[in-house]
């Protein structure tokens, strides 16, 4: 089969690799639709985290079509259309024993210590591999797994209705936050830089749109909420400065959600008066904490549309052009797919 293979030294290269061999318990997928998400982009311009990729598949975004079960595999059968759960846990460490197993500390995770979906096949445990609600599209569902990021951040926030929330960071996964949030009959105020994402924002469901080049955005945030800040405040960026902005928009008793990942890791700094006196809380969130089951659920209702994102579609032989495009927002670029069938 053919895999994108990262070579720190030259970045994706098309080669020529086998197929994958079942092991007991797992199902080989065809790969119809991979999006690239923003981990995979900062592990081409960290030098120490492109080391670690080196000779990986990455992508771990994805659907695709069972092509083959193991002999031990009755859940699923050939031709499934299907999405994928990319982080296996043991169910047997501390962290598993106490119900978090998104912090497993034998987790394997596709595209990063298994090989990725940046390929035309891929082996995962059948137990994490669900099938498509009936009617649901492939390339819809390669955003369940986003969307389950997403699902987790916005249920931490633990924001409900009558509440207000600000979402800084139009990108594919701020886009899902926001309607989620809709959802939850919370008030959401959409935060970016890009008239076009702001545009499609409102589109999906903001009651607000800021343009953070515009103005100061804590100020407006404030004056949005009639001067009292948000209840939640999420990042979806993942910068340092952004941290302090969050804190200073949210109002008393406000929880901002850290979710964007940040270039480099490193300190931030906190308005500490304005942290204890409000009583606010800080909290991270990180992928999906299996929820793609429920993402998937919301996808086939169409509590949540994810078609208005999918921007632009590549081969799997033109992904450095794909990352390339995503990273400097050609064309509008929001979410990107791969697509193994396309190109050579």
């Amino acid at each position: 089969m053919l895999a994108a293979i990262y070579r720190w030294e030259s970045g994706f290269q098309m080669e020529e690799m086998v197929t994958p061999r079942l092991g007991p318990g797992e199902a080989l997928i065809q790969v119809h639709s991979c999006g690239i998400c923003a981990s995979d982009i900062k592990f081409v311009h960290s030098l120490a985290l492109a080391r670690d990729a080196n000779g990986h598949v990455l992508g771990h975004e994805f659907s695709g079509t069972v092509a083959e079960v193991g002999p031990d595999v009755a859940s699923l059968a050939v031709g499934d259309k299907v999405a994928v759960e990319p982080v296996w846990a043991c169910g047997s460490c501390y962290e598993c024993r106490r119900a978090r197993p998104q912090h497993c500390s034998r987790q394997r995770v596709l595209g990063f210590s298994r090989p990725g979906a940046y390929a035309q096949y891929v082996a995962a445990p059948a137990v994490s591999v669900y099938p498509l609600p009936a009617g649901l599209p492939l390339e819809s569902a390669a955003l369940a797994e986003p969307l389950a990021c997403a699902l987790h951040a916005v249920e931490l926030s633990e924001a409900g209705p009558g509440d207000t929330a600000a979402v800084i960071g139009m990108g594919s996964l701020g886009l899902l936050m926001l309607q989620l949030f809709k959802m939850r009959g919370v008030a959401v105020a959409g935060l970016g830089t890009q008239p076009q994402r702001l545009q499609l924002a409102r589109e999906l469901g903001a009651d607000e749109v800021i343009d953070v080049r515009s103005g100061d955005p804590v100020a407006k945030v404030r004056a949005w909420s009639g001067g009292r800040g948000v209840d939640v405040v999420i990042d979806a960026v993942g910068r340092a400065e952004i941290v302090a902005q969050a804190i200073r928009m949210g109002a008393v008793g406000a929880t901002v959600v850290l979710f964007g990942i940040p270039d480099v890791d490193g300190a931030v700094a906190v308005p500490h008066k304005a942290f204890i006196g409000g009583e606010r809380r800080l909290i991270g969130s990180n992928a999906t904490h299996f929820l793609l089951p429920r993402a998937l659920a919301l996808l086939s209702l169409g509590r949540v549309q994810v078609a208005p994102l999918i921007t632009h579609r590549y081969g799997l032989d033109r992904l450095g052009q794909a990352i390339t495009s995503l990273e400097r927002r050609e064309g509008g670029a929001i979410k990107v797919l791969i697509q193994p069938s396309q190109g050579k």
